[in-house]
C-alpha cells in the first residue's frame, strides 16, 4: 500500500514540474526561456533516473529544486486578486 501511495505522489511531482518551469521567470542573459526550462528538466530527469543514489545526485537535484523555487518567486504575480497599485494604509 504504501509503494502505491509514493508511486502516485510521484506522478503528481512530474506532472507538476513542466508547469513550475513554465510559471518560473528565470534571467534572459542566461538563453531562451524555453532552452533554461528544457535543461533543467532534463537534470531533474538525470538525477531521479540515477541508481544508485549518490550524495552528488541528491545535491544536483536540489540546486534544480531551489533554482526553481528562486524562479516561481521572483515571477509576477497574475490572477484576478492581484493588485495594480498598492493602496497602502486603510482608512477608517
Amino acid at each position: 500500500m504504501q509503494s502505491r501511495l509514493m508511486q502516485c505522489g510521484s506522478f503528481q511531482y512530474l506532472y507538476s514540474v513542466p508547469f513550475l518551469l513554465w510559471k518560473a521567470q528565470f534571467p534572459t542573459s542566461l538563453g531562451s526561456q524555453l532552452i533554461n526550462a528544457l535543461i533543467l528538466f532534463a537534470g531533474v530527469e538525470l538525477c531521479w533516473n540515477m541508481y544508485p543514489s549518490n550524495s552528488y545526485s541528491s545535491f544536483l537535484l536540489l540546486c534544480i529544486h531551489l533554482f526553481i523555487l528562486w524562479g516561481v518567486w521572483i515571477a509576477p504575480s497574475e490572477g484576478e486578486f492581484v493588485d495594480e497599485e498598492p493602496t497602502g494604509k486603510k482608512e477608517e
